[in-house]
């Protein structure tokens, strides 16, 4: 009896506490979203364009290890991100092996010599005794020619032989002139010999004197300091190459150290096609990079691409226009925490630069007109460094150059000479200009005696190494050449200016004053109209629109609407209801800006800002 009692009191709970749960759900309304509305503005209405992309130096020159012979090791090397001068040590490698060698050289070059001052005063000697012999056979064939004289007046014996002894005194003159040829032939070759090895190893001391002098690195342009990657060692799949650092064995031509001149930065950045009509040369930006939030920096448009082009590689699946922007670099040098003698000193080295025809060429993104990101760098000119050191040649030294030639050559055409021939004009043009053109990269310019380290190459009197046409330091120059400063504690120079800082740039494209405009998500397509839902009380009343120019957010209204009326961002709730849902994956359908009074639809709907230039992006 108590079990079963027990067992209907937990039924009536359970059917109470059931009845109680339907009776409360019962009870609550049906849920309705809260109305999304907004209000007609009467402004200034501003299009924007937003375009996106890498920041590059426009100058740039990239430093190779030197050939020393083989791979070698640097002893020491400027530190990244240091801002360095024209003519500053970047790197100093190890040169202990050519000073052995030269030292060794130097010493076969001395014995040499001694042997060919010694071959030369045994051949005088033996050229005084030649004649000393000759003139004795001389003087014995004239003596047998006076006794053939009386041989009228002796018998015929002794008149036979004067003729023989006459005859064989010739024969012997004529032999001894015979040896003495050969023998003065036999020494000269000896002697020609000695020279040739002479030649020789003064070739070999001025090219060990010049790997010497290499082996100071020193950079042709100012500016920051960039240490590439060593790639020199092995290394595993997927595992990133160390930068080069002190100690580093390196082979040589291997690219070290970037020097980027911070005197001049670009955008380079990518125009869709339906932006390039936009587009134009001049106009104003405003560029926000990545490592410096909430700060801006005023650009300009540089140049524009004519052709469109597509990366396939890097997944582009549209063409697109090449876009290159300036920018204010006392600004960014500013914004950067550079101080005003810094920015100074940077500044000045975009007055300095190099003539364009001359001046390094970066080689993809920044020194070629619509270069994109990410080009290789190693086929310019700049890796060998031996740019931004030739001087600009002014017209009217290329005239008296040119008259020179003229007047040297005898009014031939240089293309007609042989190789000899303009060696030799050449060699007369440079004696008679003198030092018009400046020591650098003249053959005479590396007889300076240059010390490195209180140690003093060793040099031979009256020989300078023969320099490369590309030479532009002397040995003097580079033997003085010290390390720039290392940067300051917490300087951010380096991180916040390194190649490759991705940024973005706001073009302002039009400024419509005193317009009509609502979000852009508040317009609405119905066939080929725009409508929207007027807000009246509770109610929302479809109203057909006309539609002009729009930005990310807004768009302008030219008929249609009266300023300060409220408008609804969603449709009504019975449309949301009605309208198909799109398959999950399915992009939304965006298009490009309305013309003025074109009425025609641009793919809006109710989830949010979008079908606008750079639709998707913030809003700055």
């Amino acid at each position: 009896m108590k079990k079963l009692l027990f067992r209907l009191t937990v039924l009536l709970v359970v059917l109470a506490a059931a009845g109680a749960a339907y009776y409360l759900v019962s009870r609550i309304p049906d849920e309705e979203p809260e109305q999304a509305l907004a209000q007609v503005q009467r402004g200034d209405l501003v299009v924007k364009t937003y375009l996106r992309g890498q920041l590059q130096a426009v100058r740039s020159t990239t430093l190779t290890a030197p050939n020393l012979g083989a791979a070698s090791q640097i002893t020491q090397m400027a530190s990244p991100g240091s801002l360095a001068s024209r003519m500053n040590l970047i790197a100093e490698f190890d040169d202990s092996d050519q000073r052995v060698r030269l030292a060794d050289t130097l010493l076969d070059l001395e014995q040499t010599k001694q042997q060919l001052k010694k071959g030369e005063t045994e051949l005088e000697i033996l050229k005084s005794q030649d004649r000393v012999e000759l003139i004795k056979a001389r003087f014995a064939v004239r003596t047998a020619e006076l006794d053939v004289r009386q041989n009228e007046l002796i018998s015929a014996i002794d008149a036979r032989k004067n003729e023989l002894t006459l005859e064989e005194a010739k024969r012997r003159q004529q032999k001894l002139e015979s040896d003495i040829e050969s023998r003065l032939q036999q020494r000269e070759a000896e002697l020609a010999v000695l020279r040739e090895e002479i030649r020789k190893a003064e070739l070999e001391v001025a090219q060990d004197q010049r790997r010497i002098e290499n082996a100071r690195v020193l950079t042709p342009i100012g500016g920051l300091v960039s240490i590439l990657e060593n790639r020199s060692g092995r290394r595993s799949f997927g595992q990133s190459a160390p930068p080069v650092q002190e100690g580093d064995q390196v082979s040589p031509g291997r690219s070290i150290v970037e020097i980027l001149d911070l005197s001049e930065m670009e955008l380079i950045t990518k125009a869709e096609e339906v932006e390039r009509a936009r587009l134009r040369e001049g106009q104003e930006a405003v560029v926000y990079l990545d490592a410096l939030p909430g700060k801006s920096v005023k650009g300009t448009i540089k140049r524009l691409g004519s052709t469109a082009s597509a990366n396939f590689f890097r997944g582009e699946a549209t063409k697109k226009f090449d876009c290159v922007l300036s920018v204010d670099m006392t600004q960014l040098l500013t914004h950067v925490g550079a101080t005003p003698e810094q920015i100074k000193r940077i500044l000045a080295g975009a007055k300095s630069a190099p003539a364009p025809s001359e001046s390094p060429r970066p080689g993809a993104p920044a020194g070629r007109p619509g270069g994109s990101p990410g080009t290789d760098k190693s086929e310019t000119a700049s890796k060998s460094g031996d740019q931004g050191g030739r001087p600009n040649i002014s017209t009217e030294q290329r005239a008296e150059a040119r008259k020179l030639m003229q007047k040297l050559s005898g009014g031939r055409d240089v293309q007609s000479m042989s190789q000899e021939e303009r060696r030799a004009v050449f060699q007369k043009m440079r004696a008679q200009m003198g030092s018009s053109g400046g020591s650098q990269g003249r053959p005479g310019a590396s007889s300076v005696q240059g010390k490195r380290g209180g140690t003093p190459i060793p040099t031979l009197p009256g020989l300078s190494a023969p320099r490369p046409a590309n030479q532009q330091f002397s040995a003097e120059q580079r033997a003085n050449a010290q390390l720039p400063a290392p940067p300051k504690e917490g300087s951010d120079v380096e991180v916040l200016l390194r190649p490759g800082l991705l940024a973005d740039a706001e073009v302002v494209i039009e400024r419509i004053s005193d317009t009509l405009h609502i979000p852009v998500q508040a317009v609405f397509e119905s066939g080929e109209n725009n409508i929207v839902y007027l807000w009246d009380g509770g109610r929302l009343s479809p109203r057909r629109v006309e539609t002009g120019r729009q930005t990310e957010t807004r768009i302008a209204i030219l008929s249609g609407l009266e300023e300060g009326e409220t408008i609804s961002l969603r449709p009504p709730l019975d449309q949301r209801k009605a309208t198909p849902k799109k398959k999950k994956g399915a992009s939304k359908k965006s298009g490009g800006p309305s013309l003025p009074g074109s009425g025609g639809g641009t793919g809006r709907g109710a989830g949010g800002p979008g079908g606008g230039p750079g639709g998707g992006r913030r809003s700055r």
